[in-house]
């Protein structure tokens, strides 16, 4: 299973003549920053992002930026569905308006984490090991890298994670959001 990044979504890019409804991208009409880099294995890694927002697109095959190109995303299954949630708005957005939706209010930093901390209590409460959770929901290069050695800060973490999910299990919304 793929690793579950909220703010990647990955693209396939479709051919200049077709003809169904799919999402298009002019990257002229944005009003955000982006970088652009390609992997040795070929895809195409974009990267929009604007002081309200961020999203980065990786394509199976380089588009050219230089004008319109229509491509769908690949979502692999529900999860990734319940998971890509805020990507896909953001990408609706920024595909109708050319930028990323401003928020007056914040977002506390809670409602980000409630779909990560009910992801890894459904883990835990599968049997799956700390390590596990952490693979699924981080991916193996940052478990590679942060699990074991100098910094167990992925380790952490999942830890944390897997606490705080069974706290806003056990105790509910109200009182882990400390709403009144």
């Amino acid at each position: 299973m793929e690793p579950i990044d909220p703010h990647i979504l990955n693209c396939n890019l479709l051919p200049l003549d077709y003809q169904k409804p799919c999402l298009k991208l002019v990257l002229n009409d944005i009003v955000c920053d982006f970088s652009i880099k390609t992997t040795c294995d070929d895809e195409c890694h974009l990267l929009v992002s604007d002081q309200n927002g961020c999203i980065q697109l990786i394509f199976d095959q380089a588009p050219n930026f230089e004008c319109s190109f229509s491509f769908s995303i690949n979502l692999i299954s529900s999860v990734g569905l319940t998971q890509k949630g805020d990507a896909l708005v953001r990408l609706e957005y920024l595909l109708n308006y050319g930028h990323f939706k401003h928020s007056d209010i914040p977002y506390p930093l809670n409602k980000f984490a409630s779909r990560e901390l009910l992801y890894a209590y459904d883990l835990w409460k599968l049997g799956l090991s700390q390590r596990e959770i952490g693979l699924k929901i981080y991916g193996n290069a940052a478990i590679l890298d942060g699990w074991d050695g100098i910094s167990d800060n992925i380790r952490t973490r999942t830890r944390r994670l897997i606490s705080r999910s069974r706290e806003l299990v056990a105790g509910g919304a109200h009182t882990f959001f400390k709403v009144d």
